[in-house]
């Protein structure tokens, strides 16, 4: 973890701290407090905000990845202790929205930084090479930016708190594990969720809107496909489409 990023990640681990959703997560859980005695029972891998920050300030993290892996893990044990239609993992999942938008800029590792003599201006920092891990996007007419820039706001739409009882659903990738749903992958070959949907939007896999709309629905379909009827998570996937 660079100096770079790690003054990157406290700053918007600041940030994050202060919104309304992050509030249930700022502190380990009290099980006796709260009534809940078999939380750790439950919960074997316990994770909170606060404890992120504290091993974040005191060079913990060896990379960032390691940072989202703890993140992810306290939306892993509000989903397994208290189910995905609980107020408190919509809660979670709204904020992992929030953390997903900022980590998704964070500053590349090796991405050094200069400062102009002469003046008090923060320090710019100079992009580094385009990852060539990363496909390069195709060339397209200029009637398909359009459509893909349009993509990325109906994104950021789909995303935001306005549809946060229904998109906590669809905000990253199926964990059939802590799911324990085990045959997830024998039925859905081609899993889809709007994190990989922004990552390709980001990554310029996108051709033309039509292939951005085709994986949405893929998404759609997927959650349909699992679910049978009467399944909320089935009826959320239906209420989302429209």
């Amino acid at each position: 973890l660079s100096k770079l990023q790690k003054d990157y990640l406290i700053e918007k681990m600041k940030n994050l701290r202060k919104t309304k959703h992050a509030t249930p997560f700022l502190q380990p859980v009290d099980p006796v407090a709260l009534n809940i005695p078999s939380y750790p029972e439950i919960v074997k891998q316990p994770m909170d905000v606060g404890t992120i920050d504290a091993k974040l300030k005191s060079n913990q993290y060896g990379s960032a990845q390691e940072l989202v892996d703890d993140f992810n893990l306290i939306i892993s044990n509000t989903r397994t202790f208290n189910g995905d239609q609980h107020f408190i993992t919509q809660q979670g999942m709204t904020m992992k929205a929030y953390f997903d938008k900022f980590i998704e800029l964070l500053p590349h590792p090796d991405e050094p930084q200069i400062r102009r003599s002469g003046t008090d201006r923060p320090a710019r920092a100079i992009k580094p090479p385009a990852n060539r891990e990363i496909p390069y996007a195709k060339p397209r007419r200029k009637a398909h930016q359009l459509e893909l820039k349009f993509c990325e706001h109906v994104l950021d739409e789909l995303r935001s708190p306005k549809y946060s009882t229904m998109n906590h659903v669809f905000l990253y990738p199926v964990d059939p594990v802590a799911l324990n749903i085990p045959h997830y992958r024998q039925v859905v070959k081609n899993p889809m969720d709007l994190s990989s949907m922004a990552q390709k939007l980001k990554q310029g896999q996108y051709e033309k809107a039509g292939e951005f709309r085709k994986d949405f629905e893929l998404m759609i379909d997927n959650c349909l496909l699992f679910n049978p009827p009467g399944n909320a998570v089935r009826d959320i996937g239906i209420a989302f489409k429209r």
